[in-house]
């Protein structure tokens, strides 16, 4: 099956089609045989990102090993690959409950040190906190990573990655000061280890730690450093850069004044730029509704840690805010902001800012520059733009 990498997806489909056909016919659809066929194959679609052809047969194949009762790891491991695919899909809930069951089954199996209940209970919190339920997502990531001391000790890789986890998810719930040692525990370990990109990581989270406790200057700093370090260790372009770009917008707006002279709001426009970020709108963080990235207005809660309450506006007209747990302001609207993208906001405020300062000509080159953004970022990405 390796040999089919090279060659176009409408060359090996048929393949799959007419073998897994055949496999059914001569063995039976329960036969083990066919069982592993249909498995090999699903996951080679979903590989291939071909979800809706291969996820179906995934289903199946875990329907029929439940009649017949088998519940090896083997299931397991594709009960969880399903959760998997599931999550990146944004389909969170079920990926969630799927993780949740293949939890219990090895912990009553193999207990919950075997690696496939931890990668379960790591998925577990990683859904909890996509939801918004940052109570739940700290207890089993403290659970996480009490396991993980315990199995490799203070300084190892996995016992350092699943606290950088449990840092996060303190600042989300605004538990800063506890959030903050954790990062700075893994900022030093990370830097004995030589693993600079989780050390820049856990810089950035310092920086996010700064802007929801308000300290805008401290978290510009810090997050004009994380920018340089990703520009330097990935390029300008990269994901990382727009990912902090993204954020240092967000704490700039929050300065008073926001974005106080021209040279600032064209220096965000050049970097943006750069990076193409404009064009996802809020690229670095996902509705708490709907689950998908939140493009357009981003509604979001400032009494509660900075992004940790946060929907798409659409879901914030029709989703009442009572739903979202653990927010003791969803009922009051004045707590809520909604935060325009970054182009939009950015090309809008320099209209603002030429007109205060009367310098019309430039005010009327305007119009044209947005063009060019606009037609630049589309060339870069073929999407359309959300503003």
């Amino acid at each position: 099956m390796r040999a089919l990498k090279r060659f176009p997806t409408e060359t090996w489909v048929p393949f799959f089609v007419e073998g897994l056909s055949m496999v059914r016919h001569l063995r039976g659809p329960d036969h083990p045989a066919t069982l592993d066929t249909m498995k090999t194959i699903g996951r080679w679609y979903c590989r291939s990102h071909m979800y809706d052809q291969g996820m179906p047969l995934l289903r199946e194949c875990l329907e029929i090993k439940a009649r017949i009762g088998d519940t090896d790891i083997k299931v397991m491991d594709t009960v969880h690959y399903l959760g998997e695919l599931l999550y990146v899909q944004d389909q969170v809930v079920e990926a969630q409950a799927l993780f949740g069951q293949v939890y219990e089954q090895m912990c009553r199996v193999s207990g919950p040190g075997h690696p496939l209940a931890m990668d379960a209970q790591s998925n577990i919190a990683t859904c909890a906190v996509a939801r918004g339920h940052y109570a739940a997502a700290e207890a089993t990531f403290s659970e996480y990573f009490n396991e993980m001391l315990r199995q490799y000790g203070v300084g190892h890789r996995h016992t350092i990655s699943s606290l950088l986890s449990l840092g996060k998810v303190r600042r989300l719930r605004g538990n800063f000061d506890l959030a903050k040692a954790n990062l700075l525990h893994c900022i030093e370990n990370y830097r004995d280890m030589d693993k600079l990109a989780l050390v820049y990581e856990s810089q950035y989270e310092l920086g996010l730690v700064a802007y929801s406790t308000g300290e805008y200057n401290e978290a510009t700093s810090k997050l004009s450093d994380s920018y340089s370090t990703y520009a330097s260790h990935y390029g300008p372009t990269s994901t990382e850069c727009g990912g902090v770009l993204l954020t240092r917008f967000l704490v700039h707006i929050e300065m008073v004044p926001a974005f106080a002279s021209l040279e600032i709001v064209d220096d965000f426009l050049s970097r943006f730029h750069t990076t193409g970020a404009f064009n996802s709108g809020w690229s670095n963080w996902k509705c708490l509704a709907c689950f998908g990235l939140i493009c357009g207005d981003m509604v979001m809660c400032l009494e509660c840690s900075r992004l940790s309450y946060r929907l798409c506006q659409s879901c914030a007209q029709a989703t009442p805010l009572l739903s979202l747990e653990q927010c003791a302001h969803s009922n009051n609207s004045s707590s809520w902001k909604a935060f325009t993208p970054p182009l939009r906001y950015l090309l809008e405020h320099r209209l603002t800012l030429l007109a205060q300062a009367e310098q019309w000509d430039e005010y009327a080159h305007t119009p044209t520059r947005t063009l060019h953004f606009a037609t630049s970022f589309k060339s870069k990405t073929h999407n359309s733009l959300y503003i």
